[in-house]
């Protein structure tokens, strides 16, 4: 999928899909109210998007955001999430639209949970070494922190064979806060209701905005303020932040990229007397 958002084009890559337990993606939603717009398998999980996005339009500069699972788990690992995506790794996506790895100049990791910057290294030669060796890497000190030293709650979504190369990479720059101007036009600020210091990313130009929201609203169907994942860490944080965001960006006008959706990975957020949701984009 391709937007316009003024002088940026914004590619958003498919990654292919995996599966996560319908209930721990709601959390305390009844599966009556999910299982509508997910369906759920014999095994109650559901099927979750892995959308990468390529930005171009700012100079020389081929910016990357998230890079999916990857290709790293073995057959039970993923057998267990339900892993789909031969022919659709990262590298498959940029050698569609003509990018090679080597003219990658930035990258930007939300956050260091596996289905997010897995892809981002492969295994050579039994070793896990960086895909992308030309390009800059941001992340946020706390998140970094908190990905190197995880609680028992949230460890097994920090995997060492994605983190090592990341962390030990010379080109990994760590982001203390917001940032208001990475780049022309694009920002980062961090969240914290999902994990500590997630960073979303803001790209604005020629009046027109778009959100890239990893974890703050992973598919459409979690824009409605009570629909949060079991997964966040800070429920009544992540609740807040929502609301704060998703006001900023009706008064924008600004296009919602979902990291999460595999069937609508962008949308415009509404607000209803019903409260938010998404609307298809036109």
């Amino acid at each position: 999928m391709k937007l316009q958002i003024g002088k940026f084009e914004i590619n958003i890559i498919d990654c292919g899909t995996f599966r996560l337990d319908g209930g721990a993606m709601f959390g305390v939603i009844p599966k009556t109210m999910w299982n509508k717009t997910n369906p759920a398998d014999e095994l109650n999980r559901i099927t979750l998007g892995l959308n990468a996005t390529l930005i171009t339009g700012c100079g020389r500069r081929k910016i990357l955001i998230d890079a999916g699972i990857g290709d790293k788990f073995d057959e039970k690992y993923s057998g267990i999430y339900g892993v789909d995506n031969k022919g659709r790794l990262i590298l498959d996506g940029l050698t569609k639209l003509g990018v090679t790895a080597d003219e990658i100049t930035d990258i930007i990791i939300t956050h260091l949970h596996f289905d997010h910057c897995g892809g981002f290294t492969a295994y050579q030669n039994g070793e896990s070494k960086l895909l992308f060796n030309n390009a800059d890497i941001y992340l946020q000190k706390e998140h970094y922190d908190a990905g190197i030293n995880p609680s028992e709650r949230d460890r097994a979504s920090f995997i060492k064979d994605n983190l090592a190369p990341i962390i030990n990479s010379p080109r990994l720059k760590l982001l203390d806060g917001p940032v208001n101007e990475l780049f022309e036009g694009i920002s980062l600020r961090p969240f914290n209701g999902h994990t500590k210091a997630m960073q979303a990313v803001i790209i604005e130009s020629e009046g027109k905005s778009a959100y890239y929201l990893s974890d703050l609203a992973p598919t459409a169907s979690h824009v409605p303020i009570p629909f949060i994942m079991g997964y966040d860490l800070f429920p009544l944080t992540i609740i807040e932040e929502k609301k704060e965001i998703f006001d900023e960006m009706i008064k924008k006008d600004a296009v919602a990229i979902f990291e999460h959706d595999h069937a609508m990975p962008a949308a415009k957020i509404i607000k209803t007397e019903k409260g938010y949701r998404a609307e298809k984009l036109i």
